[in-house]
């Protein structure tokens, strides 16, 4: 019995973790920059997975947020700052929500961390079937670029 109850009580806070709603995108990346200590891989999915299904209003309060995310020094919040833009680029209104923003997306692809210029690749790739007049000279200027830009 006693096993079975430390069992169970082993199980009630993992229970309770994957019940809870994920956190709001922007209260996130807010508390992102200023205090909150780099999350697990699994922590940061409950952020960026329901990107794909939230209301474009939640999205577009946390724009600025990315964008300040993405200058900071902080270990590694620009590159999960650049996973959430990647994860908005493949919504059906992503060039909707981030066509204001392609030349800062554009910018990562000067950046030396690859995990930052690869994932704008990526972005304005998804971006280029909303937004193509604007995306693809980027794209094609990126090419025919030295090959240590993104290398």
């Amino acid at each position: 019995m006693q096993k079975l109850l430390l069992f169970c009580s082993f199980l009630l806070p993992v229970t309770t973790f994957a019940q809870q709603s994920p956190p709001n995108l922007a209260d996130f990346f807010e508390q992102r920059l200023s205090s909150m200590p780099q999350p697990s891989y699994e922590e940061l999915l409950r952020v960026i997975d329901p990107i794909a299904s939230i209301d474009p209003k939640e999205v577009s309060a946390a724009l600025p947020l990315f964008f300040s995310a993405l200058r900071s020094s902080k270990e590694n919040l620009p590159v999960e700052a650049a996973f959430a833009l990647y994860e908005i680029a493949q919504r059906p209104d992503g060039g909707t929500l981030l066509r204001s923003r392609i030349s800062e997306i554009a910018a990562l692809l000067d950046r030396p961390d690859e995990r930052l210029s690869g994932s704008a690749v990526l972005t304005l790739r998804f971006l280029t079937s909303s937004e193509a007049n604007v995306t693809i000279p980027i794209l094609i200027q990126t090419w025919r670029a030295p090959v240590n830009r993104i290398l």
